[in-house]
């Protein structure tokens, strides 16, 4: 790593060495659990699984206390379980079928090995992948951003979606509908437990329906750092197996390519990752298709990239020179982040090609961001454009500001937005950017979606609102359509 990555990196992650040296600790002195036994779930109807958490208090009112162990929904074993399912059901299903594999091949030993860890001393390695879901035109895709343990939230969209006839009782009954979540399901809300439990009953019961990206968040530094493993321990104590918790993380994919015909949209946590080229992913023959992130080779595609460097400026191609190098990840954020998990956009077009955000990671702007996309695109199947979350603040900042304006979907660079309106208040930009239900997809486009708002994140912002995303695929790109939901919490 060159001289201002090495900084940029160490300035974000410096605490975060001392966290894991912790973490490390901890996990390897916690009491290992015997899987349970695959009892019935006492919850066997949405309705029961939404009243039990209807008598938890909002994030809001515990002001970041522990809610009373009394009204929690679930027991130790029956959260372990969930748990436990979803590592079987990892071990044998689309991953375990080696003909869905591009390259190298999972194996026992180590990516399905779930008795040991790459964050344990003398561990496994670290393997994150990728995956490429193919859906026909015509398709109703869901989207949902970061809930960062907000489970009043996730039950108010999953109670919207029984409503409308496309989910009953945690199994998808529409046979044209998928579902993705876009990470960040744990940490900074006191129901981190309960939301876990609630996306992952919503994988078992739909594995083939529903894709779980993994965020920032799903790393073990983090969930030690941000709240996570502190309420599991506070409301299970010694029953609660951290270790193979987070183990669950290791089965989500870092980013996932939703392709329709010959088009497709890149969908994850963070941003861009110029280190990885899914070319051969996006053609697999395949509908379901994984490749493993074996390294990630920024220094690569700069030293192929002159065309997008001479429209940069000296000191964007200065920092970029000095950013991107090549390196294996051995943590989702050492020797350095990666950008699926981590990275964010500009919001006007005004603003820099390519920036560092100092404690965060890298920021691109439009045309880099359409130049990695071009670049990404094969000659039988197009990399379109972006749906991610992640970009968030406690603080009405402009992303905030977007976000309620835009009724919690943002498309970044929009032609009446300006950096002159940059910090322009959601009133004013309301009357600017995008906020109609029914949107089109531009070519190269940037879609970020907003957190659930029982959160310090709704708090700070002051929203009440959730938001998810209906996008139907279609033939022709230009008609596809992200259609905007919003859920107000009462």
């Amino acid at each position: 790593m060159k001289r201002t990555h090495q900084q940029f990196s160490a300035g974000i992650f410096a605490a975060l060495c001392l966290v894991q040296s912790l973490c490390l600790q901890a996990l390897s002195q916690a009491v290992p659990q015997a899987s349970p036994s695959l009892e019935p779930i006492r919850y066997k109807t949405f309705a029961a699984w939404k009243a039990a958490c209807d008598l938890l208090p909002r994030n809001r009112a515990l002001k970041r206390s522990p809610p009373p162990r009394e009204l929690l929904p679930l027991k130790a074993s029956e959260f372990a379980l969930g748990i436990d399912r979803s590592l079987r059901a990892a071990q044998d299903g689309h991953l375990a079928v080696s003909t869905a594999w591009l390259g190298d091949k999972p194996d026992k030993g180590n990516f399905f090995n779930i008795d040991n860890a790459y964050f344990n001393q003398g561990g496994i390695r670290f393997e994150p992948f990728t995956q490429r879901l193919v859906v026909p035109p015509g398709a109703d895709v869901f989207f949902h951003g970061d809930f960062h343990g907000d489970i009043h939230s996730l039950n108010a969209v999953l109670a919207s979606l029984e409503t409308s006839g496309q989910v009953k009782d945690f199994k998808i009954v529409s046979t044209n509908f998928w579902m993705v979540f876009l990470g960040d399901y744990t940490d900074r809300g006191m129901y981190g437990v309960e939301v876990l439990h609630g996306v992952l009953r919503l994988k078992q019961e739909n594995p083939d329906r529903v894709v779980l990206v993994r965020g920032n968040h799903e790393d073990v530094n983090l969930a030690m750092n941000y709240g996570f493993i502190a309420e599991a321990q506070h409301k299970f104590g010694r029953e609660f197996n951290p270790r193979k918790t987070v183990r669950v993380y290791d089965f989500m994919p870092v980013v996932l390519y939703l392709a329709s015909g010959e088009n497709a949209i890149q969908c994850n946590h963070g941003g861009m990752e110029p280190g990885y080229d899914p070319r051969a992913l996006l053609n697999a023959p395949p509908e379901v298709s994984f490749q493993f992130l074996k390294g990630v080779r920024r220094g690569e595609f700069l030293g192929a990239s002159a065309d997008i460097q001479s429209q940069l400026t000296a000191g964007e191609r200065s920092l970029v020179k000095a950013s991107f190098s090549d390196f294996i990840p051995e943590t989702p954020t050492l020797p350095s982040v990666i950008g699926f998990m981590w990275n964010d956009f500009s919001l006007v077009r005004e603003e820099p090609q390519f920036a560092v955000d100092p404690g965060r990671a890298f920021v691109y702007g439009d045309r880099f961001t359409r130049y990695v996309l071009e670049r990404a695109s094969s000659p039988t199947r197009r990399l379109r454009a972006v749906f991610r979350a992640h970009q968030h603040s406690s603080l009405p900042n402009p992303m905030m500001r977007r976000l309620v304006a835009a009724k919690g979907l943002h498309r970044h660079w929009q032609e009446n937005d300006s950096l002159s309106l940059l910090n322009a208040g959601p009133a004013i930009l309301a009357q600017r950017i995008e906020s109609q239900e029914s949107r089109p997809i531009p070519e190269g486009s940037v879609w970020t979606f907003n957190v659930s708002p029982d959160s310090v994140y709704g708090e700070g912002s002051g929203f009440t609102f959730d938001t998810f995303g209906i996008l139907r695929t279609a033939a022709d790109f230009s008609d596809w359509r992200i259609s905007v939901r919003n859920v107000m919490l009462r």
